[in-house]
């Protein structure tokens, strides 16, 4: 049984992505053999256009020691193209990568030498105190199923993470769990701050909410539905999310929800969407880019 487990692992899995694909209301075709590197192809119309992505899948396994949770060795990229697609999970980490075939060449390292010389290998997981964690280098690349649209007017230019800003996601991130006393109110304030009394809505729902005041901890709302006020925390879920989107140059709500505002992600999302230089998408995900 464990034998069998093993071996049909990488079949499960590509049905599982397939099946993660259609719920996103892609329109996907299994190939039956891969002998081209495509598992399946994703089918696409536009304006009486149709467009056709060939999409690689590969996965690890809960059962793989966590160094290789997230690490994909010796991998073949023949003819990377603007049309292919590799789609990576990690069952240990629960996420997906998404990465344009023209990126993932500049993402992995290439073996120099060796029998598996010319291939390609990338790690998307480090081990930590916490277990397997996902790397930042590669944060905007996590369930990127947006990159997978046709919205050639509003395509995303994504470019490797440099060492720089890794450093620099690190800093900030720390940085904005620090209190805000003794240290100068960061720029989106100003600009949050200019929204008090204006009524904004969820992106996803289109719930009417009032920004009653805007403090430099706090931010003061009222949901129109129930009259209610909330309070949303400046220091700990608006100030870093916003650093977050700026650095990583997208977003999503769950990321919102899952890294710095559990209570408040849709409002949080809605109130940054409102920022200068900021567009959101409501579909398949919520998901805010800085340009």
């Amino acid at each position: 049984m464990v034998f069998r487990n093993a071996a049909s692992f990488g079949k499960r899995q590509e049905y599982i992505a397939v099946a993660e694909l259609l719920r996103r209301h892609f329109d996907v075709y299994m190939t039956l053999v891969d002998d081209q590197q495509i598992d399946c192809v994703i089918r696409q119309e536009k304006e009486g256009k149709l467009r056709y992505l060939d999409v690689q899948i590969k996965a690890r396994s809960n059962e793989c020691i966590p160094e290789n949770a997230g690490r994909f060795p010796a991998m073949e990229i023949r003819a990377p193209r603007d049309n292919f697609f590799f789609m990576f999970y990690s069952e240990q980490a629960n996420t997906y990568w998404i990465l344009p075939s023209m990126l993932l060449i500049e993402e992995a390292n290439q073996n120099k030498e060796g029998v598996n010389k010319g291939k390609y290998s990338i790690n998307f997981c480090n081990v930590t105190a916490r277990g397997v964690v996902q790397r930042p280098r590669f944060r905007q690349y996590e369930n990127a199923f947006d990159l997978l649209e046709w919205n050639p007017t509003e395509a995303r230019q994504l470019k490797p993470m440099e060492e720089d800003d890794i450093q620099k996601y690190h800093g900030l991130i720390e940085s904005s769990r620090a209190p805000l006393v003794g240290r100068q109110i960061p720029p989106c304030w100003e600009v949050i701050k200019k929204l008090e009394g204006q009524t904004l809505q969820t992106l996803a729902q289109n719930k009417k909410f009032k920004i009653l005041k805007v403090t430099e901890k706090n931010i003061i709302i009222e949901v129109n539905s129930t009259k209610k006020e909330r309070t949303i925390n400046f220091e700990k879920e608006i100030e870093p999310a916003c650093k977050a989107l700026k650095l990583r140059r997208r977003i999503t709500r769950i990321e919102i929800e899952d890294e710095f505002a559990p209570r408040n992600p849709a409002f949080v999302a809605a109130i940054l969407a409102n920022l200068s230089h900021v567009r959101y998408m409501a579909k398949p995900v919520i998901t805010l880019f800085f340009d």
